[in-house]
Order: C-alpha cells, then sequence, then structure tokens
C-alpha cells in the first residue's frame, strides 16, 4: 500500500518532494497522506474513500426498468420523455444512453430494445 509507504519514509527522515520521487507520485499525493495520517491515524490511511457519483435515477431504476420492458421506446428521447414521465428529472438523450447502457438496456448496436430493423432480400440488417 503506497500510503503505508509514505508514511514509512517520512518516519525516516525524508521530505514530501524526495518521498513523491521515490515512489513515483505527485507530490501533492504524498502530502495529502501525511495530512490523512495526521487527522485520523493509521484508520484513516487504510480508509480509501473515493467518491463515486450515483445518478439520481439510479433510486428509480426498478421502476424505469419494468416500464421501459412492458412499453420499449424507440430512441433515446422518447426513452428520456418516459423516464421524466415517471420521475419528474430530465436528462439529455446521451445521459439517458448512458445510464441504459449500464443497466443493458441498449443493445450493441447502440439501438435501444424495441428499435426496428429493416428487412431487405438477404435477410435482417
Amino acid at each position: 500500500m503506497v500510503r503505508v509507504h509514505v508514511l514509512a519514509l517520512h518516519a525516516k527522515g525524508e521530505n514530501t518532494t524526495r518521498i513523491a520521487e521515490l515512489l513515483g507520485l505527485d507530490r501533492k499525493t504524498a502530502q495529502t497522506c501525511l495530512h490523512t495520517y495526521e487527522k485520523h491515524g493509521l484508520d484513516g490511511v487504510y480508509r480509501y474513500d473515493k467518491h463515486v457519483p450515483t445518478s439520481e435515477l439510479a433510486g428509480f431504476s426498478e421502476l424505469i426498468e419494468d416500464e421501459l420492458a412492458t412499453n420499449p421506446p424507440r430512441s433515446s428521447a422518447k426513452a428520456g420523455a418516459k423516464i421524466a414521465e415517471l420521475t419528474g428529472i430530465k436528462r439529455s438523450p446521451t445521459q439517458i444512453r448512458e445510464f441504459l447502457k449500464k443497466r443493458n438496456r441498449v443493445s450493441e448496436d447502440g439501438k435501444p430494445p424495441g428499435e426496428s430493423r429493416s428487412v431487405c432480400a438477404t435477410g435482417i440488417s
């Protein structure tokens, strides 16, 4: 664990710049590790609380899934309109596509389920 190495080198008398050079870190990263140790002790150093953003739509995912499964939209814009109607949360078509991709509601070709495909003489295209 890099944070522990930062503390060990600091305990041996190395300065922040030298610690960063030795470990291949940015000086600010080494400094942050030391400040974390000063504030929270070893528990703070071992804890890794990285901020993971969550969508406002995540709380409605089951409702959205159920509705889109029964009435599949033909476009991201229509999916967005349906989601806005259900939840009151409006998002751009790009954000809607990303939300649906994370939940496997968009096929590999980028079309939402239910999107019609043209049929030609050689088969389905």
